[in-house]
C-alpha cells in the first residue's frame, strides 16, 4: 500500500500539455476542499507570463489568492526523480497581488499521493 502512496502522479506533466492541464485541475479540486466560503472568492494569480503565454514549467503549477484573508498559496511542482523519496518543502513570504501586500504560502514538491496529503495539511493550516 505504501508504494501506491509514493507513485508519481501526472508523471509527464512537463512534457505533455494535456497532462499539465489535468494536473492543474487536480490542484484546483484539492484547493476546493479547503473552505467553501473562501473558495467562492478565490482567483488564480500566477498562470501566464507578462506576454499572456501560459506558464508550463511547474512554477507554479497552481496558485490561488484568497482576498478575504489577504493570503495566497503557490504550488511549485518538480519532476519526480527516479529512485528518490519525494519531499515537500514549504515557506512563507510576502508578495504583492493587485498592489496589495499578501502573505504567501509556497509549497514545493514532487507530486505523489503522500506529498499531496502533506501539502493539503499545510494549506488547511494556512487558511
Amino acid at each position: 500500500m505504501e508504494s501506491i502512496n509514493l507513485k508519481p502522479l501526472f508523471k509527464n506533466f512537463l512534457e505533455d500539455k494535456l497532462v499539465y492541464s489535468r494536473n492543474q485541475k487536480y490542484w484546483s479540486k484539492i484547493i476546493s476542499l479547503l473552505d467553501k466560503d473562501l473558495v467562492k472568492e478565490e482567483f488564480v494569480y500566477l498562470d501566464t507570463y507578462g506576454n499572456g503565454t501560459r506558464l508550463l514549467d511547474g512554477n507554479p503549477i497552481y496558485s490561488v489568492y484568497f482576498p478575504k484573508l489577504q493570503r495566497s498559496i503557490r504550488i511549485i511542482q518538480e519532476k519526480v526523480e527516479d529512485g528518490s523519496e519525494s519531499q515537500v518543502d514549504s515557506w512563507t513570504k510576502e508578495t504583492e497581488i493587485q498592489d496589495t501586500p499578501v502573505e504567501e504560502l509556497v509549497i514545493s514538491l514532487e507530486l505523489t499521493r503522500k506529498t499531496s496529503r502533506e501539502a493539503f495539511g499545510l494549506m488547511k493550516d494556512w487558511v
